[in-house]
């Protein structure tokens, strides 16, 4: 199966005439896919759609940090099921799932290092405006990492 996201998120309207037309907008484009076998593939084409001049405005896309894709392998599937192990102890469902955007995870993970990511806080509306934490579940998961640690010292 292939899975793509994509996010968008406007991040500011900087000042510009006449009132309430913005000189500039900045917009983040995150694309991650997952499963294709160049991850440059839809690069260049989204490069391409930079078009535009002074009169008409400007659409300007460039290429920021690039993660590498991140499959996981036999050590971070060890190291899983440790964290899963231990996760069941508290009362911790701890499933193993892919999910899109980006995690320093995918950095060392392409490297063959044993990586997990998820493991903070519990919470909901990340990257929102709305995004929280519970608060209730520091302990636990506190619990869960130092245990992890412990195990894996």
């Amino acid at each position: 199966m292939r899975t793509t996201l994509i996010g968008v998120a406007v991040a500011a309207a900087l000042s510009g005439p006449p009132a309430g037309v913005p000189g500039q907008a900045v917009t983040y484009r995150q694309v991650v896919d997952q499963y294709r076998t160049n991850p440059n593939d839809g690069v260049e084409r989204m490069l391409a759609l930079t078009k535009g001049d002074d009169e008409a405005g400007r659409f300007i896309v460039t290429r920021g940090v690039t993660r590498p894709v991140w499959e996981p392998n036999g050590k971070t599937m060890e190291m899983y099921q440790i964290a899963r192990r231990l996760a069941a102890t508290l009362g911790i469902d701890l499933p193993h799932e892919s999910s899109g955007g980006g995690s320093d995870a995918n950095f060392t993970g392409a490297l063959g290092i044993a990586s997990l990511d998820g493991l903070g806080v519990c919470g909901a509306g990340v990257h929102t405006l709305n995004e929280h934490i519970l608060v209730a579940s520091l302990p636990q998961r506190a619990k869960l990492f130092t245990g992890l640690l412990m195990e894996l010292a």
